[in-house]
């Protein structure tokens, strides 16, 4: 288009120099020319912002596309973070759990054979008593390896705690052993000593499992 437009141009003013001075024909010439190039910059300009604003807007949804891309990876990967760690500390909360449930039986364990021995109706019988004297020894026996085994699996607070109540018990079955008349009388130490730390320690074991 407009390179006829330059030939149309160029034949009227062929047509039009006869008999006109060099100099205006020249003038003419240059005025024309001038605005001719213009046009066709501020066309070839227009084109080239258009080609521009195209590739910019392809580049723009290629790095949103990237970027969703990202996005959702890192979502699945902490997804799949999450899952693995609730299934981590499910497996440690239950381990915790049996090792608490198996502490605290061998503490009842031993509180209860003492009091069968020292409750106020309590058979005063030594083959009674020394039968339940052995179960205790063998629960308390049991205490101090189960401990040591899952003592990664419970604060050292409550371990040192559960130590301290086993140790009270310990104490009056000692007690019982050097003096069977005395094993009445322990059954309010049971009560006054050993049961208000117990029901301490009871509370830091439910904490621990999430029985509260």
């Amino acid at each position: 288009m407009e390179v006829r437009t330059l030939e149309f141009l160029w034949q009227a003013l062929l047509e039009m120099a006869s008999g006109v001075p060099a100099a205006v024909v020249l003038a003419a010439l240059a005025f024309l020319s001038k605005g001719f190039l213009n046009n066709l910059l501020k066309k070839d300009l227009e084109k080239y912002k258009a080609e521009l604003d195209h590739t910019h807007d392809l580049h723009m949804s290629a790095l949103l596309q990237q970027h969703e891309i990202a996005v959702l990876q890192l979502d699945n990967k902490l997804v799949e973070e999450r899952a693995r760690n609730e299934l981590r500390f499910s497996h440690l909360h239950d381990r915790q759990f049996n090792s608490i449930t198996c502490v605290y039986g061998i503490l009842l364990e031993m509180l209860w054979s003492l009091e069968r021995i020292t409750n106020p109706g309590a058979p005063n019988d030594p083959d009674y008593r020394a039968t339940e004297l052995s179960k205790f020894d063998a629960s308390l026996e049991t205490l101090n390896p189960e401990l040591n085994k899952k003592r990664i699996l419970l604060p050292r607070e409550v371990a040192d705690e559960t130590r301290a109540v086993a140790h009270k018990l310990a104490n009056i079955a000692d007690t019982i052993r050097l003096s069977p008349d005395s094993a009445y009388d322990q059954f309010s130490k049971i009560r006054d000593e050993v049961k208000p730390s117990l029901d301490s320690l009871t509370d830091k074991y439910r904490a621990l499992v999430g029985a509260d």
